[in-house]
C-alpha cells in the first residue's frame, strides 16, 4: 500500500492525496475534522468528518485520488452542514446532485487522459 499527500494553497482544500492498495489491505482512518472527496476512477464519494477511528478494507486493487477540504470550509463548498456527513461516506450525487457530480467526474476523467 502506498499513500502520497500534496499540500495545496487553497482556502477550501488543504491537500490532495493519492493511495494505492491491494485486495485485502487494511487502512486505519483517524478523525481529522475534514471532509474528503474521493475518486476511485469510476465513482466520486464524500467521506464526512469522523468522530472515531475506523478500518477500511480494500476488496480489490484500488487507486484512489482525494481532495481534503479544510474544516469549516466544506459546509460552504457543499452547501450543507458537515454534521450531516458525520461518520458516513456517501456517493457525491446524493449531496451535490447528478449534474454537478457528472461535471466533476468528466473533469477528473479528462484530466487523467
Amino acid at each position: 500500500m502506498s499513500y502520497l499527500e500534496r499540500p495545496v494553497r487553497s482556502p477550501s482544500a488543504s491537500c490532495t492525496w493519492e493511495q494505492t492498495a491491494a485486495a485485502g489491505d487494511l487502512q486505519r482512518v483517524v478523525p481529522d475534522g475534514s471532509v474528503d472527496l474521493i475518486w476511485d476512477g469510476a465513482d466520486l464519494t464524500l467521506a464526512g468528518p469522523d468522530t472515531r477511528p475506523r478500518i477500511v478494507a480494500f476488496r480489490a486493487e484500488a487507486r484512489l485520488f482525494g481532495v481534503r477540504l479544510r474544516p469549516g470550509a466544506a459546509g460552504a463548498f457543499l452547501g450543507l452542514p458537515t454534521s450531516e456527513l458525520r461518520d458516513v461516506s456517501v456517493g457525491a450525487e446524493a449531496v451535490l446532485g447528478e449534474a454537478e457530480t457528472v461535471a466533476l467526474l468528466e473533469g477528473l476523467v479528462t484530466s487523467q487522459a
